[in-house]
């Protein structure tokens, strides 16, 4: 049976995620129709990519501020454009400053809502289950531990698994990578994320670069490789780096693959890199005001997934003033002094998160979900 299906996606794990969810519903429907808000992924599954995310894809309350004028205008349009398609159901993926608007608008036409990577209400800003009660009809839910958090909260929801652990990681050879960064067998690779969004990147380039150039006069066998997220622009990359540090495209998963250690910026990278088995130390930074508004609202005594899914610090946390290249010195010559040992140990961390998680099929089940929602819709009418 065919269906009309509006889906949003604010940023590049959403539209990753969303991808596999189209392409799993097409599977099930392939006469479904599709548009919306998205990336290149989404783009290249066939979904008509009305508005770009890209454009409104930012991090803190300061940097929200600066772009409210072009969020603004994107929420018109996709309000004129709600109005225009009447879609049969709105999936929106995680990015709740923007879908909680754009959810309560659809709830005004009578569309269905459907959302996907439910915000991490159980973390921060628990006001907003009242919210998702009253205006979302089905939270498909991706750690074990929300479906029944949200059902206490009269949440119709649904553990569908972590859609993380359905990602093809189709690697190029171990060689080419090698190749790329000029490798020699005494080296150990250090991996550098920053983070999949510009805002992010002009925060944490910098003291990574430093934390580079520090390590270069300390010792002669390091190389530092960043992996360009797709939707950053190369200019926030413009800055003196020293000959043994490399930003790639399109070597996303080889670097964490590949690597030694890594330093990952909090998000989803973070819990890549647990389910790659790499040793890791997060970080993350933001302007002073967003800083402290969110440690007055967040309720956690970790920011990183892995972290929070296992409830101890596996790995070393660099928030804030503590994300300086003194620190990420200090703990990459840490894990450096051990690494044999690390490497064992993020094995076992790998598996125990990976239990947790459950199996992989994550975006078939949410798929299943969509479709039984929607059979249900057509039962009613």
């Amino acid at each position: 049976m065919s269906h009309k299906i509006c889906i949003s996606a604010g940023e590049n794990s959403g539209d990753i995620h969303g991808t596999n969810l189209v392409k799993e519903i097409l599977n099930l429907s392939s006469d479904s129709f599709f548009f919306g808000m998205g990336g290149e992924n989404l783009r290249n599954a066939g979904v008509r990519v009305d508005f770009n995310m890209e454009e409104i894809s930012v991090v803190g309350v300061l940097e929200v501020i600066a772009k409210l004028p072009s969020i603004y205008s994107f929420y018109k349009k996709f309000q004129n454009l709600l109005k225009k398609e009447k879609p049969d159901l709105l999936i929106v993926i995680d990015f709740p400053d923007f879908h909680f608007k754009l959810i309560k608008f659809a709830r005004k036409l009578n569309i269905p809502v459907i959302y996907y990577i439910t915000p991490q209400v159980w973390a921060w800003r628990k006001g907003r289950t009242k919210f998702l009660k009253k205006n979302v009809d089905l939270c498909l839910n991706i750690l074990p531990f929300e479906e029944g958090y949200l059902k206490n909260s009269g949440i119709n929801s649904a553990y569908v698994g972590h859609p993380l652990l359905d990602i093809k990681r189709e690697l190029k050879p171990k060689e080419e990578f090698l190749k790329r960064i000029n490798f020699n067998q005494k080296q150990k690779i250090i991996a550098m994320l920053p983070g999949s969004r510009n805002s992010e990147v002009k925060s944490h380039i910098k003291a990574l670069v430093e934390t580079a150039i520090n390590l270069n006069r300390k010792r002669n066998d390091l190389l530092f490789v960043i992996p360009k997220a797709k939707g950053v622009d190369k200019r926030v990359f413009e800055i003196e780096l020293p000959s043994n540090f490399y930003i790639l495209d399109n070597f996303y998963y080889e670097t964490i693959s590949y690597s030694d250690i890594a330093l990952v910026a909090s998000g989803t990278a973070s819990l890549e890199c647990a389910l790659s088995g790499i040793p890791s130390i997060v970080f993350y930074s933001l302007n002073s005001f967003t800083y402290f508004i969110g440690k007055k609202l967040v309720k956690l005594p970790f920011v990183s997934l892995p972290n929070i899914i296992l409830n101890r610090e596996i790995f070393k946390e660099l928030i804030q003033e503590d994300f300086n290249p003194s620190n990420c010195i200090h703990y990459i010559e840490e894990k450096l002094q051990n690494l044999d040992k690390e490497k064992k140990k993020h094995i076992e961390i790998k598996n125990e998160i990976t239990e947790i998680l459950g199996t992989s099929g994550a975006s078939k089940r949410a798929a299943q979900k969509v479709i039984d929602f929607l059979s249900g819709i057509r039962k009613l009418s």
